[in-house]
């Protein structure tokens, strides 16, 4: 296993409340990190940081090289973003959202993603006309798409139906499986003991643990 992804004595805060300090955690290829705790805990905030999407103290690495020091382009193509669903409002077919993806990638073809995640006979409708599982199906199908060692997800699981959280937790295995690094936010602790690698337990006062599953759950 390689190491993708170090933090280094990170503290966070929002909105001037203190989260965590001083937090240290390694992530590596072929593993599957969830963070979980209790809402307000910071385990979306912490996701968004080692997504460079907000301020941090202390130090992130991505690949070797510290995070501040890759622009956009760099760290998109080796971080994989799986958040809120996107606007509809563009009428794009699930076909030409996957496309969009593949412009910039060559992790597979459309067909097969879709295949996957079970939208294939959703390709030919627009995303407005989707419900709110559906689209969170076709964003992970977007996601497969992507050639990034890393994964961040908050919540892939949160908008589906029992079949398709199975299905999604059988994705992100093979995806680890793949050599793949996952890290994502779950509320559901069987799924997280189900899927788990490693954890990080947020306890909402400022309290923080980076351990085997085995061990902390």
């Amino acid at each position: 296993m390689n190491t993708v992804m170090k933090l280094q004595k990170l503290t966070l805060k929002r909105a001037e409340k203190g989260l965590f300090s001083n937090f240290n955690c390694t992530i590596t290829s072929g593993t599957i990190t969830v963070i979980l705790g209790p809402n307000g805990a910071g385990k979306s905030s912490l996701l968004l940081a080692m997504a460079a999407l907000i301020p941090t103290t202390g130090a992130i690495e991505l690949m070797a090289t510290p995070l501040q020091q890759l622009n956009r382009e760099a760290r998109s193509r080796m971080v994989a973003w799986q958040g809120d669903l996107p606007p509809t409002e563009f009428g794009l077919t699930v076909r030409q959202r996957l496309q969009l993806v593949l412009h910039n990638s060559s992790a597979g073809t459309c067909e097969e993603a879709a295949r996957v995640m079970d939208i294939s006979m959703l390709l030919a409708r627009t995303l407005g006309e989707l419900s709110s599982g559906e689209r969170q199906r076709v964003e992970l199908a977007a996601l497969m798409l992507r050639d990034a060692p890393l994964w961040l997800l908050d919540e892939p699981t949160s908008h589906l139906d029992i079949k398709h959280q199975v299905q999604t937790i059988r994705m992100l295995r093979k995806q680890a499986e793949n050599d793949r690094a996952i890290v994502l936010v779950l509320h559901d602790l069987q799924q997280a003991i189900a899927i788990a690698d490693r954890v990080i337990l947020l306890d909402g006062k400022g309290g923080i643990q980076h351990g085997e599953s085995r061990e902390l759950l």
